[in-house]
């Protein structure tokens, strides 16, 4: 899950999109608990964030490989 604030900082929930940034050298600006206990990242939103974002979401092979880690997290735990 992703937002908006003020179009200077972008949060993101989604572990493995995060996971994804650090993994090409993106980090975070700030990491903040929300008032439900959800962690939020928040990133610099510019073109550079939202390319890799895009990117991301259109990889094929990274998430078929992403549905696969959480069946099997899902068998692992139940």
């Amino acid at each position: 899950m992703m937002g908006k604030n003020d179009n200077v900082l972008f949060y993101i929930f989604s572990i493995h999109l995060i996971a994804y940034l650090r993994s090409i050298g993106i980090y975070q600006e700030k990491v903040t608990t929300t008032e439900t206990g959800k962690k939020a990242y928040w990133f610099k939103n510019n073109r550079e964030l939202q390319q890799h974002i895009q990117d991301y979401k259109g990889d094929w092979e990274l998430q078929e490989f992403i549905k696969a880690l959480r069946k099997i997290k899902g068998e692992m735990v139940g």
